[in-house]
């Protein structure tokens, strides 16, 4: 509910109390409970969700919809343990109350085809755990400036800014997820931002609250640096970064009214050349 600022979490959002809906439509071969099939296709109504119509973010609601396969390598068969899980098609469907358009975040920063390297159509993500899986092709796609673009904005159906299943024990939301996961690669990449970015777009911090980290709720540019980054190794301590209108682990409400206040970008001007650029 809403791409910028979700009202729905992994788990139940503090705000909220309300948390992401999730269904099998199909599992073992059998229709889930409520589930139709109406013109060859599959139907299910949700719950009523806390959609607004004041044309707010939270206008909009989206879907993720995977499809994954149990196989024996020629032939699909019934799901048990063992038996190989393939993650095939996926789509993202976004919808709005006052059917205004949608609001969808930017996926300007990353291209596809920096991705499609180590994610292409071989590659199953999240196949057989909490998501039925998916590759990334261009069934994921939007028009985007009239260019069809391959983005990764239906990761956040789940990656919240409330985090994943662990909260923020495991820095799930998507800004912190990506650079938290594939930092494990940095000294692979040579640090090279641009195997990834095509552009940084420093405006999209406009867009977004509190992230929930390790022991809280952190303002977004720091919770992000900090993915990668110790304090420390940034050259400021939790301190400096909080004199500089950071909130650090801390309470959602606060870190939520604090999140356009840090300063950081008043003197940091990250590029992909050099993400570590510093302009006073």
């Amino acid at each position: 509910m809403g791409p910028n600022f979700p009202i729905m979490g992994y788990n139940p959002a503090p705000e909220t109390g309300y948390k992401k809906v999730a269904k099998d439509l199909v599992k073992a071969g059998q229709l889930g409970e409520g589930v139709q099939i109406s013109d060859n296709k599959l139907v299910w109504t949700t719950p009523a969700l806390p959609v607004t119509a004041d044309g707010s973010d939270t206008d909009t609601a989206f879907s993720f919809i995977g499809l994954g396969l149990c196989n024996d390598g020629k032939a699909t068969v019934d799901c048990a343990e063992g038996v190989d899980f393939t993650g095939m098609k996926a789509d993202l469907v976004f919808a709005t109350k006052t059917d205004a358009e949608p609001s969808m975040r930017h996926i300007n920063s990353v291209s596809f085809d920096t991705c499609i390297d180590c994610h292409g159509d071989s590659f199953d993500i999240h196949k057989g755990s909490r998501h039925p899986g998916f590759v990334m092709s261009d069934q994921l796609a939007r028009i985007v400036d009239g260019k069809e673009v391959v983005g990764i904005d239906g990761c956040v159906s789940c990656h919240t800014p409330h985090g994943t299943y662990a909260s923020g024990g495991n820095r799930g939301a998507l800004e912190m997820k990506l650079h938290k996961t594939h930092s494990g690669f940095y000294d692979l990449i040579g640090g090279d931002c641009a195997q990834c970015h095509n552009d940084f777009n420093l405006d999209s911090f406009k867009a977004k609250g509190a992230l929930a980290t390790e022991g809280g709720y952190t303002t977004p540019i720091t919770a992000t640096c900090t993915s990668c980054h110790s304090a420390d190794y940034m050259g400021h301590s939790k301190e400096d970064l909080e004199n500089f209108g950071a909130i650090v682990d801390g309470d959602f409400t606060q870190a939520t009214q604090a999140a356009q206040s840090e300063t950081c970008l008043l003197c940091h001007k990250p590029t992909v050349a050099n993400h570590g650029a510093v302009q006073i």
